[in-house]
């Protein structure tokens, strides 16, 4: 059976406001956005907290996160002051997961997919393969039969994710996914309605977002996603925001 990385908790329903929890290797940023008129968002609070790490990197039995004091940091006052921000996506710090991308044929059955992603990140994480919690997309429009179909894929240690779901249990707050940062930010990205100044030129309780039409591909991400983390936790509270308000939704 599949350990789903970043679609396992996710719930299809109407949402106003949400979380992004953009975990970094010694900072962690949260970013709420709620809902205006139509399909737009605004900050309605920025927050940063030092990493709650319960180990170093590397065994697969020592996860980063210290689900006691990420619980604590989800529990303070300025989050609980959102008590209509109910759903939280979280990504990991970038050391502890793997993504990837792959071309395999569009008339592949799931169970192949998943197979070929399992192995290619065991392989990459250098892990067994059951202890992997890993997810995949298709990554561009469906190809036809014979065709080659493009994939994305992102994969990080089980265990990394035990301490996630412990620090959610019971509380108001609801885990909706883990998704890699990288997704994330290029999210954000693509919905700042500001546009590509406003990472420079605004502080982030400036910042809106709304649905946009797909930006020129040549105005790419710049620099290292490490630089924009508070980016990253936007793109995250967009998640639950923009599946919520989907045609059809």
């Amino acid at each position: 059976m599949i350990s789903k990385f970043w679609h396992g908790w996710r719930q299809r329903r109407r949402v106003t406001a949400a979380w992004g929890c953009a975990m970094g290797e010694e900072v962690t940023h949260l970013v709420a956005l709620g809902a205006q008129a139509g399909d737009r968002w605004r900050v309605l609070e920025s927050l940063q907290w030092p990493v709650a790490q319960a180990g170093t990197a590397g065994a697969e039995d020592e996860p980063l996160i210290d689900a006691g004091l990420l619980r604590q940091a989800l529990l303070a006052p300025a989050v609980m002051a959102h008590p209509q921000a109910r759903q939280c996506t979280l990504s990991l710090p970038r050391s502890r997961c793997v993504m990837g991308h792959a071309a395999w044929p569009a008339d592949w059955a799931e169970e192949e997919v998943a197979a070929q992603v399992q192995v290619e990140a065991a392989a990459a994480l250098d892990l067994a393969p059951q202890a992997l919690g890993f997810d995949y997309q298709t990554d561009g429009p469906p190809g036809p039969a014979g065709a080659l179909q493009q994939w994305c894929w992102a994969a990080c240690a089980r265990s990394e994710l035990r301490p996630l779901r412990q620090a959610f249990r019971g509380q108001s707050l609801q885990l909706f996914a883990v998704e890699p940062a990288e997704l994330a930010a290029r999210r954000a990205w693509q919905h700042l309605r500001e546009g590509p100044s406003a990472l420079w030129s605004l502080p982030v309780a400036d910042w809106h977002f709304e649905r946009l039409p797909q930006r020129d591909e040549a105005l790419e991400l710049p620099g290292d996603l490490g630089d924009f983390p508070q980016l990253v936790a936007c793109g995250l509270a967009l998640a639950p925001l923009m599946r919520a308000h989907a045609p059809g939704a």
